[in-house]
């Protein structure tokens, strides 16, 4: 994920990894099923800004205002891909 390869206001397409949790009693087989990483999140939005620590997008414009903002950390992020 290059820096300077997405720039404000490109839309794209996310794909990040969402935590999530259980409070059943599991045997060890299941556990390592089930730390497998399967909770995959597809976000879109127009990229507002991208740093090291993560990346904040925007999914609704209105006359010069925005909405709906969400901030994902890089640290979770499989994919980002810009819409054509």
């Amino acid at each position: 994920m290059n820096k300077n390869k997405f720039k404000k206001g490109d839309l794209l397409i996310i794909k990040w990894i969402d935590s999530y949790s259980n409070s059943r009693w599991y045997t060890d087989d299941e556990v390592d099923n089930w730390l497998e990483d399967k909770c995959i999140i597809t976000s879109v939005g127009y990229l507002y800004v991208k740093t090291k620590r993560y990346i904040a997008i925007y999914a609704d414009v209105y006359t010069g205002e925005k909405a709906r903002f969400m901030k994902i950390p890089m640290g979770i992020i499989k994919k980002i891909r810009r819409v054509n």
